[in-house]
């Protein structure tokens, strides 16, 4: 069951846990389950987006296979002026095979975008992309940012533990209106050859919020893992 604490004071103090949303069903002891939240938008709507992944009974499929983590997405909203929120789960497909939806923003027009990656198909690369939505978080679609599709990128043979591609992403909008993707990469896809656990981040931009992207380019920076949402400071 998910669970949800505030703050009211700048996060001095907080209160006790509440319960959050409809109880997750399954056989607690094989599933893990985690939501992010968003907003207030705009128009005052409070979003909730994670996911939920129901293990196999017999420990064998999914448990043991992280190849393709196969995820229902979990999708919750509350408008302004209701109490409740409505809450949607969408299988495996609805976007992407795997479905990592992390946190988000919205643009000055209104515009929602939020980073997700996944493998697509089993047996594929990662790829990472943002799902994109126009009012105001009734419904969603998906745009690719990065996708390497070579296997060759792997450091061990396909179906040999994790697959390796473009995964989590920090999204930011520069003052200009562009939007920038730094994205982590995984084993040979931009690795530090003084460093071999480590990866170049790239970047990729989109000047068109979000339709397209550039193709991903490898950056400077040297790092593992990457946050949902990055920050532009007042002077730029």
């Amino acid at each position: 069951h998910p669970f949800v604490v505030r703050s009211r004071d700048q996060g001095q103090t907080w209160t006790e846990p509440e319960t959050f949303g409809p109880p997750i069903e399954g056989d607690r002891q094989r599933q893990s389950f985690g939501v992010n939240q968003f907003g207030p938008t705009q128009a005052g709507t409070l979003l909730v987006n994670g996911c939920h992944m129901q293990l196999e009974a017999d420990a064998v499929g999914r448990y043991k296979d992280l190849n393709f983590r196969a995820y229902t997405l979990v999708l919750g909203r509350r408008a302004a002026g209701e109490s409740d929120f409505c809450w949607s789960h969408h299988p495996p497909g609805k976007f992407l095979g795997e479905q990592f939806m992390e946190r988000g923003m919205q643009l000055p027009s209104g515009r929602l975008v939020f980073a997700i990656w996944g493998c697509k198909a089993r047996g594929e690369n990662w790829r990472c992309g943002v799902v994109l939505s126009d009012d105001d978080g009734l419904s969603w679609r998906y745009r690719d940012v990065g996708y390497e599709p070579s296997l060759k990128i792997r450091d061990r043979p396909a179906g040999v533990g994790y697959p390796a591609g473009f995964n989590e992403q920090s999204l930011f909008q520069l003052p200009s209106g562009r939007l920038v993707s730094i994205i982590r990469g995984r084993e040979k896809l931009g690795r530090v050859p003084h460093s071999p656990a480590d990866t170049w981040y790239f970047r990729a931009c989109s000047d068109d919020d979000g339709e397209t992207w550039s193709t991903p380019v490898e950056t400077n920076v040297a790092g593992t893992g990457a946050a949902g949402v990055g920050y532009v400071l007042p002077d730029g």
